[in-house]
């Protein structure tokens, strides 16, 4: 046993600045280490009894031939509590034991922090889904460190290097450990593409540290976000509770084998659950002339007493005597548990570790998720069937868990559940259970979960197929609708068919399809009458663009409602995102619109509208109404079409409301737009935002020349100094970062020397044809048609064509033509 002092100096050691993390110290102090209050109040906050753990805890962290004992003794002799608590692998802030049904409806996603792999690049976003920081991998160095002491922790690390002068954060370092292994690993990772050099350098020449062989290495890339991802991080851990036996003795093996009987069928039950009965047995007493008959009932709570087995037999059937077993042994969820996950951070770091606390069934279950697949599928290939390090007897059972997620509008789930529902009996067959959590806002998350993984697969191609619904097509084209949502009375048409066949009719933006969710009998019938519905829908639409600012005003102050009164509310659709008008009517009714806008008020018609519930996009009434922070509201459709719309615009990116007649003007929050928007729209909203920050700096980016190539590299900042080459990692093309022309081995000067009279007859050429460059990012254009306005599709910028002067906004480009040139050249 150690001394009294030694743990006293452990206990002023958690008192003096350790104390964050919750390692039940009480559970290896002795009665007379608990003086200190601080120390007493933390045995408190964890609801222990010290006196009533000591012997059993002490016995563990003793026994030099148990797993806890030999780690504790190597720590005590000089270690820090911080270490200890990590040998026993609990870190402050991580879950701990949850209700087992609760858990079930808990969604273990990650805390979102905002950032996608994007491009071959980390992109982080902010509010208005705006592009805040893009880093690439060439932005960064990356070294292993082998050889560690087991206990190495970030500290340890930090410090090495900072000894030989290498400052880095903790946020830099991530401990990896192994199996069947006295030593661990580092990573450090680090924003300077030098570090790695650096950093190997100074360490190979310091003699202490020449057996941890500083290596440096390919920075790792994060994976992208995918809800249709299947994650194979996850273990599920169970072992059995307590048990114990409980002998009836009987006289008659009449009364024996009745009750028998009436506990096979569960008439006979011990604290209203099924017990586990063998056949009677015949017992010799002392007297040769006695025989008494014995059933046994096994796998009883370990809390179960004689009186609780005899209140479940009736009085006619009471045996003589029950003779209780032994608990299989004493359990402490707290220490049980912590020995459990001690023996999954052998095989690396955890995410979740979650203990259900539930007293019902027969197992105690826990969940561990870990940072890699490959650490998880090594713990639950080692572990499972291992014995309990708290019960030589019993055993732990470890089964990696296959889970897939699904983000689904509720309005979708609200008509296919019962399609869902239908498949559930014949997947939990295989041992695969799905989750619906709660909704959330617009959506809910859908989780598939089983241990074999291809079984997982089988059953995610079959939800997916339910989900996703089915493209609405006559004579196999699909059908198409251009302005379906925003005619309100088209939208009344639409929401009767979707009521009547109980279904939901959603148009996916991106695919240029419509497609069909809820019964599948009902298909064909919504595909007629939607069918219908666009025939009669089908008479000339007329596009009227509101270019100049003042149309825009005019219209947003009044002058729709005008429109609206004298053609009719059902032949005027106004959308402030795309800046249009749209005329569903005659020739007449498009030329009636047209003279109203060019005669329209110079003066201000005033707000006419008395609703709260305008939505001020297309300034009517809100259809799903979806509220922003910033006290507006919008359609539904709308407001999803307002995020997919702000790609087109010209200047930077950001989803800012348009509420107030356009002058509210907040980004709005960017958990705010993933609340509204499905996985699949708000990945695609990051996508646009990201390709319009690579086109709007192109002294900062450039796409990789290879044609359908999404990877990106960062310009050299310094053309004049020696060129870098960029090699793309998806089509590995070799391309120079300063002058974007592929030239190995040789110089940009020399590159261009040897290409100089193949420069000049192009640009020959591009002159006979009237093709010019941007002056911003030299994108080749042609202009077609239309006026001297052009607008850069590599950049975003607004272009004079006569003169190739630049403007951010097209209002000055106009000034600029009219006031410089006579027009805008129509």
């Amino acid at each position: 046993m150690y001394s009294i002092r030694r743990y006293q100096e452990l206990g002023e050691e958690i008192n003096g600045g350790v104390m964050a993390s919750p390692f039940c110290l009480s559970s290896c102090l002795p009665t007379a280490a608990f003086a200190p209050a601080p120390v007493s109040r933390w045995a408190t906050f964890l609801r222990l009894k010290p006196t009533i753990r000591l012997s059993r805890s002490m016995s563990r962290l003793d026994d030099k031939s148990s797993w806890a004992g030999r780690r504790f003794q190597q720590l005590i002799a000089g270690s820090s509590l911080h270490a200890l608590t990590t040998a026993v692998g609990l870190a402050h802030g991580e879950t701990g034991a949850v209700n087992e049904d609760e858990q079930e409806e808990k969604d273990d996603e990650p805390t979102e922090n905002w950032t996608r792999e994007l491009g071959g690049a980390w992109v982080q976003f902010g509010d208005g889904a705006t592009t805040i920081k893009v880093s690439l991998p060439s932005d960064f160095s990356a070294i292993r460190i082998i050889n560690l002491p087991y206990f190495g922790s970030v500290g340890y690390v930090t410090k090495i290097l900072s000894d030989v002068g290498v400052a880095i954060s903790p946020d830099d370092v991530r401990i990896m450990k192994t199996a069947a292994s006295d030593k661990c690993s580092a990573i450090v990772k680090v924003e300077d593409p030098t570090f790695a050099k650096t950093a190997c350098g100074k360490l190979r020449t310091c003699v202490g540290l020449q057996d941890h062989q500083p290596v440096s290495i390919p920075v790792p890339v994060p994976a992208g976000s995918n809800f249709h991802q299947v994650d194979c991080r996850q273990v599920h851990c169970s072992w059995h509770r307590p048990a114990r036996s409980a002998c009836l003795i009987f006289e008659s093996n009449e009364i024996a084998r009745r009750v028998f009987v009436k506990f096979i069928k569960g008439k006979y039950q011990v604290l209203g659950a099924k017990a586990t009965v063998k056949q009677p047995v015949a017992r010799r007493n002392d007297k040769p002339s006695e025989t008494t008959w014995v059933v046994e009932l096994t796998g009883l709570a370990d809390t179960v007493e004689a009186q609780d087995v005899m209140q479940g037999i009736t009085a006619i059937d009471n045996p003589r005597q029950i003779e209780m077993g032994e608990p299989s042994y004493v359990a402490d969820l707290d220490v049980d548990s912590t020995l459990i996950k001690s023996m999954l951070y052998e095989f690396g770091p955890l995410e979740r570790w979650d203990v259900s606390d539930s007293s019902k069934g027969r197992r105690i279950k826990a969940q561990a998720t870990f940072v890699e697949e490959a650490q998880a599928r090594d713990a639950a290939m080692s572990l499972d069937k291992k014995a309990l390090p708290f019960c030589g007897t019993g055993k732990l059972f470890v089964q990696l868990v296959t889970t897939v997620k699904f983000k689904v509008s509720t309005r979708v789930y609200d008509v296919v559940q019962k399609q869902i529902n239908s498949n559930k009996a014949a997947w939990e067959r295989k041992y695969i259970r799905l989750f619906a959590l709660s909704p959330r806002g617009f959506y809910r998350i859908l989780k598939l979960q089983g241990e074999n993984r291809q079984l997982v697969a089988e059953a995610q191609k079959n939800l997916e197929r339910i989900i996703s619904g089915r493209v609405m097509r006559i004579d196999g084209k699909d059908l198409r609708l251009a302005n379906l949502k925003m005619d309100g009375n088209i939208v009344k048409r639409l929401k009767k068919i979707e009521e009547d066949l109980g279904v939901v009719i959603i148009r996916d933006v991106r695919a240029s399809q419509v497609r069909v969710f809820g019964p599948e009998a009902s298909f064909a019938m919504a595909t007629e009458a939607l069918h219908r519905l666009i025939q009669d829908m089908n008479v000339a639409s007329h596009l009227i663009k509101l270019d100049q600012e003042a149309e825009l005003r005019w219209a947003l102050e009044g002058g729709f409602k005008q429109l609206e009164s004298q053609l009719g509310r059902d032949k005027v659709v106004f959308d402030l995102t795309s800046r249009h008008i749209l005329i569903h009517g005659t020739e007449k009714d498009a030329a009636d619109a047209k003279l109203v806008i060019s005669y329209r008020e110079t003066g201000s018609l005033g707000n006419t509208s008395n609703s709260q519930m305008e939505c001020p996009v297309c300034l009517c009434e809100a259809e799903e109404p979806v509220y922003t922070s910033c006290n507006h509201v919008y359609c539904g459709f709308c407001f999803v079409n307002m995020c997919r719309a702000e790609a087109s615009t010209s200047k930077d990116f950001c989803v800012a409301c348009v509420g107030g007649l356009g002058s509210c003007g907040k980004a709005l929050d960017i958990s705010e737009i993933h609340s509204v928007l499905l996985s699949e729209t708000f990945e695609d909203v990051m996508a646009a935002s990201f390709a319009s920050h690579v086109r709007r700096h192109p002294d900062q980016f450039r796409y990789c020349p290879t044609p359908d190539c999404s990877q990106v590299y960062r310009v050299a900042s310094n053309p004049t100094a020696l060129s870098t080459t960029f090699t793309c990692g998806k089509c590995l093309a070799s391309t120079c970062t300063a002058c974007h022309a592929p030239h190995p081995g040789t110089t940009c000067a020399e590159h261009k020397g040897d290409e100089s009279g193949g420069v000049a007859a192009l640009n020959k050429i591009k002159q006979e044809l009237g093709i010019k460059d941007c002056p911003r990012c030299s994108t080749a254009m042609e202009k077609t048609e239309g006026c001297n306005h052009m607008t850069c599709k590599g950049c975003g910028i607004h272009i004079c064509w006569i003169c190739l002067t630049t403007f951010d906004e097209s209002r000055a480009c106009y000034d600029h033509m009219r006031g410089l040139h006579g027009g805008i050249g129509l």
